[in-house]
Protein backbone atom coordinates (compact mmCIF):
# COMPACT_ATOMS: atom_id res chain seq x y z
CA UNK A 1 0.00 0.00 0.00
CA UNK A 2 1.50 3.48 -1.19
CA UNK A 3 1.41 6.70 1.09
CA UNK A 4 2.02 10.15 0.29
CA UNK A 5 4.78 10.53 3.07
CA UNK A 6 8.40 11.18 1.45
CA UNK A 7 10.91 8.75 2.64
CA UNK A 8 13.29 11.69 3.40
CA UNK A 9 10.48 13.43 6.14
CA UNK A 10 10.46 9.24 7.93
CA UNK A 11 14.01 9.25 7.94
CA UNK A 12 14.82 12.79 9.42
CA UNK A 13 11.82 11.87 12.22
CA UNK A 14 13.55 8.30 13.11
CA UNK A 15 17.18 10.33 12.93
CA UNK A 16 16.00 12.35 15.27
CA UNK A 17 14.51 10.62 18.26
CA UNK A 18 17.40 7.72 17.42
CA UNK A 19 19.84 8.36 20.63
CA UNK A 20 22.52 5.63 19.30
CA UNK A 21 24.77 5.95 15.97
CA UNK A 22 25.71 3.17 13.84
CA UNK A 23 29.22 3.39 15.01
CA UNK A 24 28.22 3.12 18.29
CA UNK A 25 26.87 -0.02 17.79
CA UNK A 26 30.42 -2.19 16.30
CA UNK A 27 29.07 -5.51 15.72
CA UNK A 28 26.51 -5.61 18.41
CA UNK A 29 23.71 -6.79 16.69
CA UNK A 30 24.92 -10.35 16.16
CA UNK A 31 25.15 -10.87 19.28
CA UNK A 32 23.43 -13.84 20.99
CA UNK A 33 21.73 -11.25 23.53
CA UNK A 34 20.65 -9.18 20.89
CA UNK A 35 19.16 -11.82 18.75
CA UNK A 36 17.71 -13.39 22.05
CA UNK A 37 16.09 -10.11 22.64
CA UNK A 38 15.13 -9.40 19.14
CA UNK A 39 13.35 -13.13 19.11
CA UNK A 40 11.57 -11.88 22.09
CA UNK A 41 10.21 -9.14 20.84
CA UNK A 42 8.88 -10.79 17.60
CA UNK A 43 7.38 -13.14 19.46
CA UNK A 44 5.41 -11.16 22.05
CA UNK A 45 4.46 -8.61 19.28
CA UNK A 46 2.87 -11.41 17.18
CA UNK A 47 1.27 -12.82 20.31
CA UNK A 48 -0.32 -9.98 20.91
CA UNK A 49 -1.45 -9.28 17.54
CA UNK A 50 -3.50 -12.47 17.31
CA UNK A 51 -5.12 -12.17 20.74
CA UNK A 52 -9.01 -11.93 20.15
CA UNK A 53 -9.19 -7.89 20.92
CA UNK A 54 -6.79 -7.13 18.06
CA UNK A 55 -8.54 -8.92 15.64
CA UNK A 56 -10.76 -6.04 14.76
CA UNK A 57 -7.98 -3.52 14.54
CA UNK A 58 -6.80 -1.72 11.94
CA UNK A 59 -3.18 -2.66 10.77
CA UNK A 60 -1.78 1.32 10.93
CA UNK A 61 0.22 3.20 13.20
CA UNK A 62 1.25 6.56 13.78
CA UNK A 63 4.02 9.00 13.62
CA UNK A 64 4.00 12.60 15.28
CA UNK A 65 6.02 15.14 13.21
CA UNK A 66 5.63 19.18 14.14
CA UNK A 67 2.30 19.49 15.62
CA UNK A 68 0.46 16.74 13.49
CA UNK A 69 -0.27 13.21 13.47
CA UNK A 70 -0.57 10.87 10.31
CA UNK A 71 -1.09 7.57 10.17
CA UNK A 72 1.30 5.21 8.12
CA UNK A 73 0.91 1.39 6.85
CA UNK A 74 2.02 -0.85 8.92
CA UNK A 75 3.33 -2.29 5.33
CA UNK A 76 5.21 0.57 5.26
CA UNK A 77 7.29 0.78 8.24
CA UNK A 78 8.07 -2.90 7.97
CA UNK A 79 11.09 -1.87 5.63
CA UNK A 80 12.99 -0.22 8.28
CA UNK A 81 11.38 -1.99 11.43
CA UNK A 82 14.37 -4.53 12.15
CA UNK A 83 16.70 -1.47 11.84
CA UNK A 84 14.86 0.31 14.40
CA UNK A 85 15.21 -2.95 16.81
CA UNK A 86 18.39 -2.93 16.35
CA UNK A 87 19.43 0.73 16.81
CA UNK A 88 16.25 1.28 19.62
CA UNK A 89 16.88 -1.71 21.36
CA UNK A 90 19.98 -3.81 21.28
CA UNK A 91 22.66 -1.00 21.87
CA UNK A 92 20.23 1.33 23.62
CA UNK A 93 21.80 3.03 26.81
CA UNK A 94 18.29 2.33 28.66
CA UNK A 95 17.89 -1.03 30.88
CA UNK A 96 14.68 -2.78 29.31
CA UNK A 97 12.65 -4.97 31.86
CA UNK A 98 11.82 -8.67 30.12
CA UNK A 99 9.37 -9.13 32.42
CA UNK A 100 8.50 -12.73 33.69
CA UNK A 101 10.88 -14.29 31.37
CA UNK A 102 14.10 -13.61 33.20
CA UNK A 103 16.17 -12.46 30.43
CA UNK A 104 19.25 -10.08 30.90
CA UNK A 105 19.05 -7.01 29.34
CA UNK A 106 21.96 -6.41 26.32
CA UNK A 107 24.35 -3.89 27.41
CA UNK A 108 26.14 -1.03 25.54
CA UNK A 109 29.89 -1.04 24.91
CA UNK A 110 31.23 1.71 26.51
CA UNK A 111 31.99 4.87 24.21
CA UNK A 112 35.32 4.85 22.67
CA UNK A 113 37.13 8.32 22.07
CA UNK A 114 37.38 7.07 18.64
CA UNK A 115 33.33 7.62 18.26
CA UNK A 116 33.18 10.63 20.35
CA UNK A 117 36.08 11.84 17.80
CA UNK A 118 33.92 10.90 14.78
CA UNK A 119 30.67 12.75 16.10
CA UNK A 120 33.00 15.78 17.14
CA UNK A 121 33.93 15.41 13.44
CA UNK A 122 30.01 15.89 12.50
CA UNK A 123 29.49 18.58 14.64
CA UNK A 124 32.74 20.72 13.30
CA UNK A 125 31.02 19.81 10.17
CA UNK A 126 27.73 22.01 10.80
CA UNK A 127 29.11 24.86 11.91
CA UNK A 128 29.13 28.61 9.95
CA UNK A 129 32.61 29.37 7.93
CA UNK A 130 33.80 32.46 9.97
CA UNK A 131 35.47 34.70 7.70
CA UNK A 132 39.13 35.85 8.52
CA UNK A 133 39.74 39.32 9.12
CA UNK A 134 40.26 42.06 5.85
CA UNK A 135 43.56 44.42 5.73
CA UNK A 136 42.53 46.98 9.12
CA UNK A 137 41.14 44.16 11.56
CA UNK A 138 42.60 42.15 13.76
CA UNK A 139 41.78 38.23 15.37
CA UNK A 140 41.29 38.79 18.93
CA UNK A 141 41.68 35.99 21.33
CA UNK A 142 41.54 35.92 25.18
CA UNK A 143 43.53 32.75 26.75
CA UNK A 144 44.90 31.66 30.21
CA UNK A 145 48.05 30.36 30.23
CA UNK A 146 49.99 28.21 32.79
CA UNK A 147 53.09 28.02 32.78
CA UNK A 148 56.55 26.56 34.93
CA UNK A 149 59.28 28.66 35.77
CA UNK A 150 62.51 26.97 37.20
CA UNK A 151 64.86 29.02 39.76
CA UNK A 152 67.66 28.62 41.90
CA UNK A 153 67.46 28.40 45.46
CA UNK A 154 71.19 30.70 45.72
CA UNK A 155 72.18 33.33 43.72
CA UNK A 156 74.21 31.65 41.22
CA UNK A 157 72.96 28.39 41.32
CA UNK A 158 73.04 26.45 38.33
CA UNK A 159 68.87 26.78 37.24
CA UNK A 160 69.00 23.34 35.91
CA UNK A 161 70.97 21.76 38.71
CA UNK A 162 69.25 20.19 42.00
CA UNK A 163 69.11 23.23 43.69
CA UNK A 164 65.96 24.73 42.26
CA UNK A 165 62.59 24.55 42.92
CA UNK A 166 59.88 25.47 39.99
CA UNK A 167 57.03 27.76 39.98
CA UNK A 168 53.49 27.85 38.24
CA UNK A 169 52.03 31.14 37.26
CA UNK A 170 48.78 31.60 35.57
CA UNK A 171 48.70 34.40 33.20
CA UNK A 172 45.56 36.19 30.91
CA UNK A 173 47.33 36.51 27.28
CA UNK A 174 45.39 38.68 25.31
CA UNK A 175 46.12 38.73 20.92
CA UNK A 176 45.32 41.22 18.12
CA UNK A 177 46.89 39.65 15.03
CA UNK A 178 45.81 40.52 11.73
CA UNK A 179 46.36 39.38 7.97
CA UNK A 180 49.77 40.99 7.49
CA UNK A 181 51.32 39.98 11.32
CA UNK A 182 50.97 42.97 13.06
CA UNK A 183 49.16 43.65 15.90
CA UNK A 184 49.66 43.46 19.78
CA UNK A 185 50.11 41.29 22.19
CA UNK A 186 48.91 42.01 26.36
CA UNK A 187 49.07 39.75 29.18
CA UNK A 188 48.39 40.31 32.85
CA UNK A 189 48.89 37.57 35.58
CA UNK A 190 46.33 35.88 36.43
CA UNK A 191 45.90 34.06 40.12
CA UNK A 192 49.14 33.66 42.54
CA UNK A 193 51.78 31.67 42.15
CA UNK A 194 51.72 27.86 42.89
CA UNK A 195 54.50 25.20 42.91
CA UNK A 196 54.96 22.20 40.95
CA UNK A 197 55.27 19.68 44.28
CA UNK A 198 55.28 20.05 48.21
CA UNK A 199 59.35 19.74 47.60
CA UNK A 200 59.77 22.97 45.20
CA UNK A 201 57.85 24.52 47.75
CA UNK A 202 60.02 23.63 50.80
CA UNK A 203 63.27 24.39 48.84
CA UNK A 204 61.32 27.98 48.42
CA UNK A 205 60.23 28.67 51.66
CA UNK A 206 64.17 27.39 52.35
CA UNK A 207 65.59 30.51 50.23
CA UNK A 208 63.80 32.91 52.15
CA UNK A 209 60.52 32.99 50.04
CA UNK A 210 61.78 35.05 47.05
CA UNK A 211 59.47 37.12 44.70
CA UNK A 212 59.33 36.07 41.21
CA UNK A 213 57.89 38.97 39.34
CA UNK A 214 56.35 37.69 35.99
CA UNK A 215 57.85 39.09 33.00
CA UNK A 216 54.67 39.88 30.86
CA UNK A 217 54.45 41.39 27.46
CA UNK A 218 52.42 44.68 26.33
CA UNK A 219 53.53 45.33 22.72
CA UNK A 220 52.52 46.21 19.49
CA UNK A 221 54.07 44.68 16.49
CA UNK A 222 54.44 45.55 13.26
CA UNK A 223 53.77 43.55 9.93
CA UNK A 224 55.08 39.96 9.79
CA UNK A 225 55.83 40.82 13.79
CA UNK A 226 53.29 37.91 14.55
CA UNK A 227 52.42 34.74 13.25
CA UNK A 228 49.70 34.93 11.20
CA UNK A 229 48.85 30.81 9.70
CA UNK A 230 47.30 30.29 6.25
CA UNK A 231 45.63 26.20 6.00
CA UNK A 232 44.49 26.79 2.86
CA UNK A 233 47.03 24.09 1.79
CA UNK A 234 45.43 21.59 4.06
CA UNK A 235 43.41 18.52 1.97
CA UNK A 236 39.87 18.32 3.81
CA UNK A 237 39.66 14.62 2.62
CA UNK A 238 40.43 12.67 5.48
CA UNK A 239 42.46 9.72 4.14
CA UNK A 240 44.59 12.66 2.05
CA UNK A 241 45.27 14.59 5.39
CA UNK A 242 45.84 11.80 7.42
CA UNK A 243 48.86 10.23 4.89
CA UNK A 244 50.39 14.16 5.09
CA UNK A 245 50.27 13.58 8.97
CA UNK A 246 51.80 10.26 8.65
CA UNK A 247 54.45 11.37 6.05
CA UNK A 248 55.76 14.07 8.51
CA UNK A 249 54.39 16.94 6.10
CA UNK A 250 51.61 18.86 8.58
CA UNK A 251 53.38 20.47 11.84
CA UNK A 252 51.66 22.55 13.98
CA UNK A 253 51.44 25.27 11.82
CA UNK A 254 50.28 24.03 8.55
CA UNK A 255 51.93 22.03 5.88
CA UNK A 256 55.48 21.69 5.82
CA UNK A 257 57.90 22.76 3.18
CA UNK A 258 60.96 21.00 3.09
CA UNK A 259 63.45 21.90 0.43
CA UNK A 260 65.42 18.92 0.80
CA UNK A 261 62.71 16.71 0.64
CA UNK A 262 63.09 14.99 3.82
CA UNK A 263 60.01 14.74 6.38
CA UNK A 264 59.60 12.79 9.36
CA UNK A 265 56.90 10.87 10.42
CA UNK A 266 55.49 12.34 13.62
CA UNK A 267 54.95 10.50 16.82
CA UNK A 268 51.55 9.78 18.14
CA UNK A 269 52.24 12.14 21.23
CA UNK A 270 53.76 15.00 18.60
CA UNK A 271 50.60 14.09 16.33
CA UNK A 272 48.09 14.72 18.94
CA UNK A 273 49.83 17.67 19.41
CA UNK A 274 49.79 19.05 16.18
CA UNK A 275 45.94 18.64 15.39
CA UNK A 276 45.45 20.44 19.28
CA UNK A 277 47.74 23.30 17.84
CA UNK A 278 45.62 23.37 14.40
CA UNK A 279 42.07 23.69 16.40
CA UNK A 280 43.64 26.21 18.55
CA UNK A 281 42.08 29.57 18.01
CA UNK A 282 44.18 31.56 19.54
CA UNK A 283 46.82 30.43 16.69
CA UNK A 284 44.93 31.82 14.49
CA UNK A 285 44.97 29.14 12.14
CA UNK A 286 41.02 29.72 10.39
CA UNK A 287 40.81 26.30 9.68
CA UNK A 288 37.49 26.00 7.85
CA UNK A 289 34.67 23.61 9.07
CA UNK A 290 35.42 21.02 6.84
CA UNK A 291 39.35 21.08 7.84
CA UNK A 292 38.39 20.90 11.25
CA UNK A 293 35.96 18.25 10.86
CA UNK A 294 39.12 15.92 8.89
CA UNK A 295 41.51 16.89 11.86
CA UNK A 296 39.06 15.35 13.84
CA UNK A 297 38.48 12.42 11.71
CA UNK A 298 42.52 11.65 11.42
CA UNK A 299 42.25 12.13 15.85
CA UNK A 300 40.00 9.32 15.65
CA UNK A 301 42.63 6.75 13.61
CA UNK A 302 45.28 7.94 16.29
CA UNK A 303 46.08 4.65 18.56
CA UNK A 304 46.36 4.80 22.22
CA UNK A 305 43.92 7.77 22.37
CA UNK A 306 41.69 7.51 25.46
CA UNK A 307 38.28 8.80 26.64
CA UNK A 308 38.12 10.79 29.71
CA UNK A 309 33.84 11.87 29.61
CA UNK A 310 32.78 14.90 30.63
CA UNK A 311 35.45 16.97 32.02
CA UNK A 312 35.99 20.82 33.39
CA UNK A 313 38.55 22.97 32.34
CA UNK A 314 40.11 25.75 34.51
CA UNK A 315 37.48 28.08 34.19
CA UNK A 316 35.16 25.76 34.69
CA UNK A 317 33.07 24.70 31.55
CA UNK A 318 32.53 21.32 30.70
CA UNK A 319 33.59 19.85 28.02
CA UNK A 320 34.24 16.34 26.48
CA UNK A 321 37.92 15.09 27.30
CA UNK A 322 40.23 12.98 25.26
CA UNK A 323 44.34 11.84 26.40
CA UNK A 324 46.86 10.17 25.33
CA UNK A 325 49.91 9.07 27.88
CA UNK A 326 53.90 8.94 26.77
CA UNK A 327 57.58 9.26 29.05
CA UNK A 328 55.01 10.17 31.93
CA UNK A 329 53.15 13.18 30.74
CA UNK A 330 49.17 13.14 29.87
CA UNK A 331 47.91 15.55 26.70
CA UNK A 332 44.87 16.32 27.28
CA UNK A 333 42.10 17.94 25.02
CA UNK A 334 38.61 19.55 26.13
CA UNK A 335 36.05 20.03 23.21
CA UNK A 336 32.92 21.26 23.26
CA UNK A 337 30.56 18.46 22.14
CA UNK A 338 28.02 21.13 20.84
CA UNK A 339 30.22 23.19 18.89
CA UNK A 340 33.69 21.45 18.77
CA UNK A 341 35.18 24.32 19.59
CA UNK A 342 38.80 23.31 21.51
CA UNK A 343 38.18 24.64 25.02
CA UNK A 344 41.62 23.60 26.47
CA UNK A 345 45.24 22.28 26.25
CA UNK A 346 47.09 20.77 29.16
CA UNK A 347 50.15 18.48 30.10
CA UNK A 348 49.17 16.82 33.30
CA UNK A 349 51.99 14.34 35.26
CA UNK A 350 50.87 10.85 34.67
CA UNK A 351 53.76 9.63 36.52
CA UNK A 352 56.89 10.35 38.76
CA UNK A 353 59.79 10.79 37.35
CA UNK A 354 63.40 11.55 38.18
CA UNK A 355 63.32 14.54 36.48
CA UNK A 356 59.68 15.37 37.05
CA UNK A 357 58.85 14.53 41.06
CA UNK A 358 55.53 16.64 40.26
CA UNK A 359 52.16 14.17 42.42
CA UNK A 360 50.26 12.25 39.78
CA UNK A 361 47.79 14.46 37.93
CA UNK A 362 49.35 17.82 38.47
CA UNK A 363 48.73 20.17 35.79
CA UNK A 364 51.92 21.02 34.23
CA UNK A 365 51.24 23.19 31.41
CA UNK A 366 47.65 24.43 30.03
CA UNK A 367 46.19 26.89 27.36
CA UNK A 368 42.82 27.77 28.55
CA UNK A 369 40.85 29.12 25.57
CA UNK A 370 38.09 32.03 26.28
CA UNK A 371 37.26 33.82 23.69
CA UNK A 372 38.17 34.68 19.98
CA UNK A 373 36.53 36.61 16.69
CA UNK A 374 37.36 39.51 14.62
CA UNK A 375 37.83 43.09 15.76
CA UNK A 376 39.00 46.75 14.05
CA UNK A 377 41.35 47.76 16.22
CA UNK A 378 44.19 46.75 18.73
CA UNK A 379 42.21 47.68 21.92
CA UNK A 380 39.37 46.49 20.99
CA UNK A 381 37.56 42.92 22.44
CA UNK A 382 34.98 40.93 22.61
CA UNK A 383 31.84 40.96 25.07
CA UNK A 384 32.09 37.13 26.78
CA UNK A 385 28.77 36.83 26.49
CA UNK A 386 28.46 37.20 22.35
CA UNK A 387 31.65 34.97 21.60
CA UNK A 388 33.92 32.48 23.19
CA UNK A 389 36.34 29.84 22.32
CA UNK A 390 33.50 28.20 21.08
CA UNK A 391 33.92 30.09 17.97
CA UNK A 392 36.23 28.22 16.14
CA UNK A 393 37.97 31.31 14.54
Amino acid sequence: MKTHWPDDIIDRELAARNLIHNEDLAGSECTAESQALLSYLVASNSSTNRSPGNQQRKSHSTLRVGHGTRRIPTSLLARFSFACLVLAVVAATVVISLGSHGATPPRRSPATAAVVLKRMSLVADEQPTVAPPVPGQYVYTQEIDLGAATWPTHPGNNVMGPDTYTVLQPITRQTWIGPDGSGRIAESAQGPQTFLSPADKAKWLAAGSPAHPESLVNQTFGPLGLPYFNLSALPTDTADLAALFSEGRVGSQGLITNTSGKYFPPSVNEEIGYIGSLLDPSDETYASPALRAALYQVAAGLPGIQLLGTVTDSIGRSGTGISYSNQGRQTVLIFDPTTSALLEQEYVAASVTPDQDAPIGTVLESQTYVMSGVVGSTTATIPSTSSSAASGS
